[in-house]
C-alpha cells in the first residue's frame, strides 16, 4: 500500500528446496523531512512519488486515482 506518506511492504519467504511458505512479514515506512516530520512525497519529491506509483502499478497519468491503495 502507498498513500503518498506511508509505504507498506508485505512479503512471503519460501523454502528454497521445499517451496513451502516459511514465514510472512510486513514493514511500514513513512517519508520524513529534515525535521523528522511526516511529509507528502507527492509534494516533496514528485519524481520519486511517480516512480513508486509506476512500480506498484498505479495509473501514473492520474496519481490521485485510488490514492489510498
Amino acid at each position: 500500500k502507498y498513500n503518498g506518506i506511508v509505504l507498506d511492504f508485505s512479503y512471503e519467504v519460501y523454502g528454497h528446496e521445499t517451496k513451502k511458505l516459511c514465514t510472512t512479514g510486513r514493514s511500514r515506512h513513512c517519508f520524513l523531512n529534515k525535521e523528522a516530520k511526516p511529509v507528502s512525497l507527492k509534494k516533496e519529491n514528485a519524481v520519486l512519488h511517480q516512480k513508486i506509483l509506476t512500480f506498484i502499478g498505479k495509473d501514473v497519468q492520474d496519481p490521485d486515482k485510488n490514492q489510498d491503495s
